[in-house]
């Protein structure tokens, strides 16, 4: 295959996908909605995010923990 014919065969699978993306997306086609997709991905992020946080929170409070088990001298 030479450069040229697999320039056209790239460039077709490429505007393929965009068209199936975009009857996707009109509700032509059954799939996954861009939108519900981005929403999805940025859900995942705001978990991980708060996972994260989650378990700072949690080292922190055996840390507290551990201060306040000890005997404290007067």
């Amino acid at each position: 295959m030479d450069s040229s014919t697999l320039a056209t065969v790239t460039y077709f699978g490429i505007e393929g996908a965009n068209s199936r993306r975009i009857e996707v997306d009109e509700g032509l086609a059954p799939g996954a909605k861009t939108d519900g997709v981005e929403e999805n991905l940025h859900l995942k992020r705001q978990v991980a995010e708060l996972r994260r946080a989650n378990e700072v929170l949690k080292a922190a409070s055996v840390s507290f923990a551990k201060a306040l088990d000890q005997p404290t001298t007067r």
